[in-house]
C-alpha cells in the first residue's frame, strides 16, 4: 500500500509559528490559547489534506506488497494504521489528566463542610441536563456513520457525520451558555477554579472534536472513504465515544456530587 505523505509547504513552518503564540498566549488569556489551537488545527488539516491523485485506490494499492502497514488502508482482522494506536494513547493521556482533575476537585471538597463553599450555590442542572442528553443521543449516528462507510454508503456517511457534528456543536453552545449564567469565574475560590477548569477544559476537547468531525465529513462529501479505506471513521468514533465517556463523569462529578455528598 502506498502511503499518503503532506507534501512541501510552508504550512510547516506556520504551524509550528502558530504553535509558539499559542504558548505565548498561555502567559496572557485563553482566548489566545483557544483561537491559537484552532488556527493549529486548521493548519494541520490544510497540510495533510489529500492531493488529488490520492483520492484513487488505485494508487494507494499500487505500493509493494511487503510494505510496512503504515497506509490509511490496512488489510487483515485486528490491523490498524498508525494513527489508530496514536489516538489510543490519546485517549489514555487525557484520561489521566481528567482523572487528576476530577481527583482534584474531590481533594477540595474533603477540606470543607459546605459545598459548594461560601456564597455559590448549588449548580444548575436544566442546560447540563439538557446538553448530557444531546451528548448520548451523539452516539447514534457516531456508530451509524461506521456503519455506513462498511457498506461504502456514502450518502448516509455524510448525513450521520453531520448530524454527529451537529450534535456536538448543540451540546458546546449550551454548555457555553451554562456558564454565561454563573454569577462567579473561576479566579472567585478554589471551587470555581475547579468548577471552570473541569469544564473548560472539556469544552476545549469537545472543540477538538467538532473540528475533527467537520474535517472527516469534508472528505466525506468528496467521496475520499469507502470500505475499504475507512479507518479514519473509526479513529473518529473512538474520540467521540471517549469525549462522550469522559463528560458522564464529569456530569456526575460537577453537578450531581454536590446534591449527594
Amino acid at each position: 500500500m502506498r502511503v499518503p505523505l503532506p507534501s512541501n509547504s510552508i504550512v510547516p513552518f506556520l504551524t509550528a509559528v502558530a504553535i509558539i503564540l499559542t504558548l505565548i498566549g498561555t502567559l496572557f488569556h485563553v482566548e489566545f490559547v483557544i483561537v491559537g489551537m484552532v488556527i493549529v488545527l486548521i493548519l494541520l488539516g490544510v497540510w495533510h489534506w489529500p492531493r488529488k491523485y490520492e483520492q484513487s485506490m488505485d494508487w494507494v494499492k499500487a505500493g509493494p506488497e511487503d510494505a510496512l502497514p503504515v497506509s490509511t488502508v490496512v488489510q487483515g482482522k485486528g490491523k490498524h494504521p498508525p494513527y489508530y494506536y496514536g489516538t489510543l494513547l490519546l485517549i489514555l493521556i487525557e484520561s489521566v489528566e481528567f482523572g487528576a482533575l476530577l481527583a482534584s476537585y474531590f481533594y477540595l471538597r474533603s477540606t470543607t463542610n459546605d459545598w459548594p463553599p461560601g456564597d455559590i450555590p448549588l449548580p444548575q442542572l436544566l442546560l447540563p441536563t439538557i446538553a448530557t442528553l444531546i451528548l448520548l443521543a451523539s452516539v447514534i449516528p457516531t456508530y451509524l456513520a461506521d456503519q455506513a462507510v462498511k457498506k461504502n454508503d456514502q450518502r448516509k456517511l455524510v448525513i450521520f457525520t453531520a448530524l454527529n457534528a451537529a450534535l456536538d456543536i448543540v451540546f458546546s453552545v449550551l454548555i457555553i451558555i451554562h456558564l454565561g449564567f454563573l454569577n462567579y469565574k473561576w479566579p472567585h475560590n478554589a471551587y470555581a477554579s475547579a468548577y471552570w477548569t473541569i469544564l473548560g477544559s472539556h469544552l476545549i476537547f469537545m472543540g477538538v472534536m467538532i473540528l475533527e468531525n467537520l474535517y472527516i465529513l469534508a472528505l466525506a462529501v468528496r467521496g475520499y472513504f469507502n470500505s475499504e479505506r475507512h479507518s479514519a471513521i473509526e479513529v473518529d468514533g473512538l474520540s467521540s465515544y471517549f469525549v462522550v465517556a469522559l463528560w458522564i463523569a464529569v456530569y456526575l462529578t460537577v453537578f450531581i456530587s454536590p446534591y449527594l455528598l
